[in-house]
């Protein structure tokens, strides 16, 4: 059968249509996905950038937070009219006006902080307005007032409910967002030493960029912290007020000599070297003298190698000394170390220099006649039993130092008059507290604390036990403090828990542990301490020494000390050394001492023997930084 022509034309019609319509579907199809890749293109764009922008939110924050911390690295405290009283309303005031606990628990002799206020998370917290006060512009970083981006609300904006808003926009971009900061209290670590604590709450930030937005928060809380102190004299690894030694001739610090605390001289600074090497400073090196009145000789840096930080042989960890400082007076007096012994309050005036006792405050505290007797007095005569908090002695006497038990307790031996009088003996129990025996009679139990205050009216020979073995037990915290004469050391005082690592310098028979709590301050107010050690021995003495008086300070008793190995012994001193002028440790060939000193790293940050007098300076200085912990995309 033959196929119609014209049923043939109609099947290739049908199908040119069919090919064209799916050649127009491919087209449509093909439009379609173009508009939507463009507009998907278009939307990973805006995307992309609403996400740089929420970013550039966080990095305004963090910039916030930085201008923050340099504000408060200039903020200062009055140095004169500073009382309790005003520091009590500032502390309440960051603490929204929370009551403020002046108090400070101790655990036996060893100080613990206390909390003094904790901030109100209920209420607004005026914080800001506190640390505002502090705030003096114009200030080195910000001479001509406050930086770009902040005003004098600026303060209370971060502290507040809604924190510190972060806002702005260019064309169709815009950022919104916050940075929060709470107020958590105020530590008290010890006499006027203050710790304001503070949190970054959280940091939002949402940047948008036409319809699309991208959102970016950190709520992982970080502390920073503000510490408002006097600092302890025990912070420097070296203070000299008078640059010469008690024999005449300038007192260099020279060729050989390592520092690693904290070095400062009221006089003239004197350095001097062998023209490759100089003394080196690990850690501050200033002096109340100007540049041009350094005397330096054969040196390896010149003074403007110094101040640009370019002396690394001489200052390898960077530090840059500083010269023309204000001058740090030495401690006026002892009062405050007597009002210790005597269980008294510390009573300082406006310029925060101890006030003398009153007429007959001594002896009403103890109970006893006007004219006080000469003895050793641990308790008032109302309560015999009890301590009274420290050690009050009336007349020259000799004060031994040693440990007994297991584990070791101390032990604290007072004899007066010195030589062969009656020996009063204290001894610390396993469970902290305190017995007592005088001469023959009975050992008596004691209630209360000890506060580790010891103070002499009188001359004293100090000494350790002289058999090697630790004379400071590693629970205790001792201040010797006398007037009207001289402390001499006799021989080794020794920590049984040795601070320094490395160990290289620790004393044989001590545990080294850079944590260590046991610690011994000597502290003259009118005397010198002075080395009298047997002849042919090496002295170790783990103490930080003050002698405040003019003309008087560290030093060695003159006379022949012998050879040992060869050479003059050596002092090994691991503590500080805080003088009006030196005594002159070394004399002669065999006269005297080689000196051996390595500071307590510890004193760096402010732990010091109790009751060690304080600087008539306050300094405020951030011990943390703010930290924006982990930002993540908000949910």
């Amino acid at each position: 059968m033959k196929t119609s022509r014209k049923t043939a034309g109609v099947t290739l019609v049908v199908t040119v249509l069919i090919v064209m319509l799916l050649l127009a579907g491919v087209v449509v199809v093909t439009g379609q996905l173009a508009l939507s890749a463009r507009k998907s293109g278009v939307d990973q764009e805006a995307t992309i950038r609403a996400q740089y922008v929420a970013e550039s939110g966080v990095a305004r924050a963090k910039a916030r937070l930085g201008q923050a911390q340099s504000l408060i690295r200039t903020a200062t405290i009055a140095q004169t009219s500073t009382t309790q009283t005003i520091l009590s309303a500032l502390f309440g005031q960051f603490c929204s006006g929370a009551p403020v606990l002046d108090l400070v628990a101790t655990a036996g002799s060893v100080t613990v902080p206390g909390t003094l206020c904790n901030a109100s998370t209920a209420t607004v917290s005026t914080a800001g307005a506190a640390l505002a006060s502090m705030i003096t512009l114009p200030n080195p970083t910000y001479p001509v007032g406050y930086p770009v981006g902040w005003s004098a609300a600026t303060w209370n904006e971060l502290f507040s409910a809604g924190g510190s808003l972060l806002a702005g926009s260019a064309g169709d971009l815009g950022i919104s967002g916050n940075v929060k900061l709470q107020a958590l209290g105020v530590q008290k670590l010890g006499t006027d030493d203050y710790v304001l604590n503070m949190q970054v709450v959280s940091i939002e930030s949402t940047g948008s960029s036409s319809s699309s937005s991208r959102s970016l928060r950190s709520d992982s809380p970080t502390n920073f912290t503000v510490r408002i102190s006097r600092p302890p004299f025990s912070q420097f690894a070296q203070y000299r007020a008078q640059t010469t030694a008690v024999s005449g001739g300038g007192l260099n610090f020279a060729d050989g000599e390592s520092f690693n605390g904290p070095v400062y001289t009221r006089d003239t600074l004197r350095l001097s070297g062998n023209g490759t090497a100089g003394p080196i400073f690990g850690a501050e090196l200033s002096t109340s003298s100007p540049a041009s009145g350094v005397a330096f000789n054969n040196l390896p840096c010149s003074i403007s190698q110094m101040q640009s930080g370019s002396c690394a042989s001489m200052f390898p960890n960077g530090n840059i000394p500083q010269f023309g400082v204000p001058s740090i007076p030495l401690p006026l007096n002892n009062n405050n170390q007597l009002r210790a012994a005597l269980g008294l309050p510390q009573v300082v005036d406006a310029n925060n220099a101890p006030l003398p006792l009153g007429k007959n405050e001594a002896s009403t505290a103890l109970g006893v006649a006007a004219v006080i007797p000469s003895g050793v007095y641990f308790s008032k005569v109302t309560t015999p039993l009890a301590l009274m908090g420290g050690l009050y002695v009336k007349g020259d006497s000799d004060v031994k130092l040693s440990t007994t038990g297991t584990p070791l307790q101390q032990v604290i031996e007072i004899t007066q008059p010195p030589g062969s009088g009656t020996v009063t003996r204290f001894q610390q129990t396993a469970g902290g507290a305190w017995t007592v025996k005088v001469g023959l009679g009975p050992t008596t139990n004691l209630t209360g604390s000890f506060n580790g205050m010891l103070y002499v009216e009188g001359n004293v020979n100090m000494s350790g036990d002289g058999s090697g073995s630790p004379d400071v037990a590693s629970t205790t915290a001792l201040t010797v403090s006398n007037t009207g004469g001289d402390i001499l050391l006799k021989n080794s005082v020794t920590y049984a828990e040795c601070p320094l690592t490395p160990t290289t310098n620790c004393p044989s028979g001590s545990t080294p542990n850079p944590n260590a709590t046991n610690v011994l301050g000597f502290f003259s107010s009118t005397g010198s301490v002075k080395l009298d050690g047997p002849t042919n021995q090496d002295m170790n003495v783990n103490a930080t020494i003050l002698a405040s008086t003019t003309g008087q300070g560290f030093g060695s008793v003159r006379g022949n000390r012998g050879l040992v190995s060869g050479q003059k012994p050596r002092v090994n001193l691991i503590g500080g050394v805080i003088e009006d002028q030196s005594q002159t440790i070394s004399n002669g060939t065999n006269d005297g001492y080689r000196r051996n000193y390595v500071y307590d790293p510890r004193f760096k940050n402010g732990y010091s023997p109790p009751y060690f007098p304080l600087q008539q300076r306050w300094q405020v200085v951030p011990t943390a930084q703010f930290d924006i912990g982990t930002v993540r995309q908000k949910q």
